[in-house]
């Protein structure tokens, strides 16, 4: 896929190793609001704790399927309910 990402698509810094998945939540000007998730810091009903950034659209690639955590589905579900997500293979 060599579109850039859209809102509601989860996310991965475009580097080498990088794995830390985002969702981002709003986009202006060619950048891009993200929630990361804070690795293994997940709330006790499942949500994840997140810290909020901003990027360059330019520096995100669409995450695989198998790269996104279940508490990052649920984070997505709380704020785009029926709204599909793309993924890459």
């Amino acid at each position: 896929m060599t579109d850039e990402p859209i809102l509601g698509d989860f996310v991965l810094l475009n580097k080498a190793g990088a794995t830390d998945v985002g969702l981002i939540h709003r986009i202006e000007g060619g950048e891009a609001y993200v929630w990361w998730r804070e690795r293994g810091k997940d709330k006790l009903d499942g949500r994840p704790v997140v810290m909020d950034q901003r990027h360059k659209l330019s520096e995100l690639k669409v995450a695989r399927l198998s790269d996104i955590p279940q508490s990052m589905h649920l984070l997505r579900v709380d704020n785009f309910p029926g709204k599909t997500f793309r993924t890459r293979n």
